[in-house]
């Protein structure tokens, strides 16, 4: 993977009102060119609009507007807001508090993202089927879809026959049928497909953008996003929860919004290019904007050698995978493996975290060395065993700096440990700890 410059959005109070504003005044750019009547057009059936077309991206945009609402809300409830930082809080119940209160936020944003990804994945498959035609038939395929909800509430759960609902689902079937002449079918079933099935297919019509923000994995976006807006009782999730998390899934929702925006005015064939979209297009045509997020979620300066945690245990990579843009990672452990016997596993970029570089690793080696040999220790210890004492540095230097943060661990750290901790207790008795 090419690596692309990094550049870290600071999520301050003014930038988020900035790209919460850019989002609603982009919806209204696209409103003002789109054939709707606001006043009368919730009336009838989307998929009887003239222009549906129109009609569809009008509820698109009412999504990106709602979003950006509840960015608003994030923006005034914890950025803002100095008092809300675990820094501030010591027992153990005021860290439960403040976990559940941004818990809460990330469980809304979910939603969010879950929505937005559903939309986007649907306007990249429009991009093979941008006739009005295909639209007509996708509304009127959710009409149905909705009707045959209602009907087997009714039926299921109140033993109730509704005459009005199966006579409406007749008609519609038989309007279908007529629409379906006009149309290829085999490209129009795409979007009938559940997102599951959906997801790949959006994924190799997408740019490495399109991809990161799409999270290249069903499980990794819409199924993470499911399961935070489910009830968690029966299952630890192990996430960290915090403001830096919340910020996540803030550019997270923010990005896949402005994809959504840009997507659409490009079927739309508007092509605008002043205000508040020339602006969307820009940050995210932006080299370090782009890169700050496709870094975030796949990680590309993690390399073979490299120390990192995996799922919260500390372990070095050993092989690099890719698929769709996104990085997996096989690792070797180094602390104790979570599961007895597998001593090597394979993770996602987005369950792996940097610790220390393996420029810095060969540094504690070589210090373990100078160590030995001034001390008297003999220079032809064997590398199993110098590598087992390594190890141990590694452990205990992740400890001693981590303070229950994942971070990266400086040079200065690593030779300030190993000098600080010592290292002939642990010759002499190599099963320390």
């Amino acid at each position: 993977m090419q690596k692309v410059k990094d550049r870290k959005i600071e999520l301050t109070p003014e930038i988020m009102d900035h790209f919460s504003g850019l989002l609603i005044s982009s919806c209204q750019q696209i409103r003002s060119q789109l054939n709707y009547d606001e006043e009368k057009g919730d009336l009838i059936a989307p998929y009887l609009h003239k222009d549906c077309k129109s009609t569809y991206f009008y509820k698109v945009l009412n999504e990106v507007e709602k979003t950006s609402m509840c960015l608003k809300s994030y923006q005034k409830e914890f950025i803002s807001n100095p008092e809300v930082s675990k820094d501030k809080v010591q027992d153990a119940s005021s860290k439960r508090i403040l976990t559940n209160i941004y818990s809460s936020f990330i469980d809304n944003q979910s939603l969010w993202i879950r929505k937005l990804i559903e939309i986007f994945v649907d306007l990249t498959l429009f991009t093979k089927c941008n006739k009005i035609d295909y639209y007509r038939h996708y509304l009127l395929c959710k009409e149905i879809e909705f009707y045959n909800r209602i009907d087997d509430d009714f039926k299921n759960f109140y033993s109730c026959k509704n005459l009005n609902i199966e006579e409406t689902l007749k008609r519609y079937k038989n309007v279908l049928e007529k629409i379906e002449t006009k149309i290829d079918l085999k490209i129009a079933i795409n979007l009938k497909k559940t997102l599951k099935n959906k997801f790949p297919l959006a994924l190799n019509l997408s740019d490495d953008l399109q991809q990161a923000v799409l999270g290249c994995s069903y499980l990794n976006v819409f199924g993470r996003a499911s399961s935070f807006i489910h009830a968690n009782i029966g299952n630890n999730l192990r996430e960290v929860v915090d403001k830096e998390r919340a910020e996540t899934n803030f550019k997270h929702t923010l990005f896949l919004s402005m994809l959504v925006i840009l997507k659409a005015d490009e079927l739309l064939n508007f092509n605008i290019e002043k205000g508040a979209i020339k602006r969307i297009r820009e940050i995210l045509n932006t080299d370090s904007y782009r890169g700050g997020f496709i870094n975030e979620i796949s990680k590309p300066d993690i390399k073979v050698g490299d120390i990192v945690v995996a799922y919260y245990d500390l372990a070095e990579v050993k092989v690099i995978f890719e698929k769709f843009g996104n990085r997996a990672f096989k690792v070797k452990y180094i602390s104790s493996p979570p599961v007895p016997g597998i001593l090597e596993d394979c993770f996602p970029a987005n369950y792996i975290d940097l610790v220390i570089k393996k420029e810095k690793v060969d540094e504690i080696s070589k210090e373990l060395k100078k160590i030995l040999a001034d001390s008297g220790e003999t220079m032809d210890i064997a590398e199993d065993k110098l590598l087992e004492i390594r190890n141990k540095r590694l452990i205990k230097t992740f400890k001693l700096f981590s303070n229950n943060q994942i971070r990266q661990i400086t040079g200065v750290e690593v030779k300030k440990t190993i000098q600080a901790l010592g290292i002939n207790s642990e010759i002499k008795k190599p099963d320390a700890v």
